[in-house]
């Protein structure tokens, strides 16, 4: 899942990238690589990260989520800290020579490029294409989520909607089975 960010000068996305020095001295000296923006939370960089400062890539942590895997919507808190976040990123994103990743160089990083593409003026169906032909990180509800989240920035509320509404699916909850116990005679979920 590795690409160009279409917008912007000399931005990438990724997975995550090895933890090679060498790696991010040819992503540096091929690409013009001079920042690696790291969204996974916790441990999971922590290689990537020492090596891109090994290379002299300067590193910058925006972890998203403890859950590792989704961007948060509905909650105004972690809401909010996402809209500071992306903010701050497609500030750095503006001045190029960036590699934006996550786990997998999907949901994320897709949400991000796709966001930051269509506040910098590009058509957001067309991102929205683009974004969805990487492959989801195996999220269910990948479309709506970041359907929803790229179109937050969208001024005209009912194309927003109308757009959210499009890349609506379904999404599927699986339901524990219902188990008997003797202590108790309810059946629980």
């Amino acid at each position: 899942n590795f690409g160009k960010i279409r917008h912007g000068n000399n931005n990438y996305r990724s997975a995550l990238p090895p933890a090679s020095k060498k790696f991010f001295e040819v992503m540096r000296e091929e690409l013009g690589i001079e920042r690696l923006i790291t969204l996974n939370p916790g441990h999971r960089s922590t290689g990537a990260m020492n090596a891109a400062r090994e290379a002299g890539v300067e590193v910058l942590y925006y972890p998203s989520n403890d859950d590792g895997g989704e961007i948060r919507v509905g909650n105004p808190k972690t809401e909010a800290a996402t809209e500071a976040n992306f903010e701050k990123i497609a500030r750095t994103l503006d001045m190029g020579g960036n590699l934006v990743h996550c786990m997998s160089g999907a949901d994320r990083t897709s949400a991000i490029g796709a966001r930051y593409e269509i506040s910098r003026g590009m058509d957001p169906v067309d991102v929205l294409e683009n974004t969805f032909k990487y492959k989801s990180g195996g999220r269910k509800n990948f479309f709506s989520s970041i359907a929803y989240f790229v179109t937050l920035g969208i001024a005209d509320e009912a194309k927003r909607k109308e757009i959210q509404e499009k890349y609506q699916r379904p999404v599927v909850v699986k339901v524990k089975s219902r188990r008997h116990t003797k202590n108790n005679e309810q059946h629980r979920s």
